[in-house]
């Protein structure tokens, strides 16, 4: 969990009109073997005046996923 000042840096959104962005974060990772891991990341980001649907109609959240495969040399 964490609280975000973006200020100018759009890490979360690109208006930098947005304030009060609050993130949570779940990422479990499961390594199958001495080098290789996956790893499922699912975040949920509540910030004011930040984003949008795609009808233009202003939203105050939003739902990421990601999916990420390595291997360790």
């Amino acid at each position: 969990l964490e609280y975000v000042d973006q200020e100018e840096s759009r890490i979360y959104t690109g208006n930098v009109e947005a304030k009060h962005i609050y993130t949570a974060t779940f990422s479990p990772t499961y390594q199958f073997c001495d080098h290789a891991y996956v790893r499922v990341e699912s975040a949920y980001v509540k910030a004011e005046q930040a984003f949008s649907d795609t009808d233009g109609d202003g939203k105050n959240h939003r739902i990421s996923l990601a999916a990420e495969v390595g291997y360790l040399f």
